[in-house]
């Protein structure tokens, strides 16, 4: 096989690539610049050696002696971070982002010794920056510094920075019965738009776990557990077993009418019709059309993440506590998974009582 820039031979040794064992399953990347390569496909095979000579070209031509930045800089150690696994772990997207402000620090203060930066560099760094930016820019400091701490800083600096509030953005709509009605009247069971749909409803999963998701999830206790991909946070569900009181059972019910009536087995559930695992980064939009495809647009748009909104709502007017809702949702904090027990109890508050009696007042106590 044979690019514009160079060949490679099958069956060669391909160095440069990283490996990955989660969840039973190997995941590979283009350690230089982080690019995921094919997994369900063997690495001699034609279409993996297309992908590993694109990631190779877009790596561009190696430095030359000189050109790496000196050792003990700011830009050093970005430059080394940017090959370690607590870099390339991060999702394709993240990474993408992360990238973009690390090249901007290392722009202004990639010569300063990496063991001089203090806080106020980086409130410095931040300050003319608006509000969003300014957060993912401290974001990625944090990250950074993290990595370097300790073998390189005494301490992350980047952690007395105190966060800039985040500006108060429109939630993911939830989904009423009235969407979710629409959505399956358009797609079948047997489709993998409807089954990208239940799934979410029923784990509260987001949709860059859910295109990950199939049996090997699952043990043979009939837990489903995972660590999910942005946050690195563990998840646990009852899935093929006896399910807590508090569980949508009737979404379940059409989640597992979604798998039975598949006719192609793969190890995710959404596989692409050639096989392969679908692309997290598409994934949202490709989901975001079939809504639009089952009416769901202009007032009435629903997204991806709308429904693990709902997931979370349903699991607490069903009477969850906010930390079964963080074991099930994976929430990282206890006050994202109150959100969801307050505004239930808000709602049983101002319903009928066990009596029979219509609540028409509630008085602060």
């Amino acid at each position: 096989m044979r690019t514009g820039r160079r060949s490679i031979r099958k069956g060669a040794n391909l160095k440069g690539i990283r490996r990955v064992r989660q969840d039973g399953k190997i995941y590979r990347y283009h350690r230089a610049t982080g690019i995921r390569l094919p997994d369900d496909i063997p690495e001699d095979h034609p279409d993996f050696l297309a992908a590993y000579l694109n990631a190779e070209n877009q790596n561009g031509p190696k430095p030359q002696r000189g050109a790496t930045p000196s050792a003990g800089t700011v830009a050093h150690a970005w430059w080394r971070f940017t090959k370690s696994d607590d870099f390339l772990e991060l999702s394709d997207g993240y990474r993408s982002r992360m990238i973009a402000h690390g090249e901007a620090i290392t722009q202004t203060g990639g010569k300063v010794p990496i063991n001089q930066i203090r806080a106020y560099h980086i409130e410095n760094d931040i300050a003319d920056l608006d509000r969003a930016a300014a957060r993912t820019r401290l974001k990625t400091w944090r990250k950074f510094l993290k990595w370097a701490h300790p073998k390189l800083i005494e301490k992350n600096w980047a952690m007395h920075v105190d966060m800039p509030k985040a500006k108060k953005g429109e939630r993911h709509k939830r989904w009423a019965d009235e969407h979710i009605k629409a959505f399956r009247a358009k797609w079948a069971v047997d489709t993998p738009q409807r089954l990208a749909m239940e799934l979410m409803l029923f784990t509260g999963m987001r949709i860059c776990d859910a295109v990950r998701c199939g049996p090997g999830w699952v043990d043979k206790d009939g837990w489903m557990a995972f660590k999910q991909q942005k946050t690195k946070g563990d998840v646990l569900i009852a899935f093929d077993r006896a399910l807590p009181a508090f569980a949508d059972a009737e979404a379940l019910q059409h989640l597992n009418k979604c798998l039975e009536a598949r006719t192609e087995k793969h190890m995710t559930w959404l596989a692409t019709v050639h096989g392969t695992s679908r692309s997290e980064k598409a994934a949202s939009n490709w989901f975001s059309d079939a809504a639009r495809k089952a009416g769901l647009k202009d007032e009435a748009r629903r997204t991806a993440h709308g429904l693990r909104d709902t997931c979370c709502a349903r699991l607490a007017e069903n009477g969850a506590t906010s930390h079964q809702i963080m074991t099930w949702s994976g929430h990282e904090t206890l006050d994202e998974a109150e959100r969801y027990t307050k505004e239930a109890d808000k709602k049983r508050m101002l319903s009928v009582d066990d009596s029979g009696t219509e609540i028409v007042q509630v008085a602060n106590t």
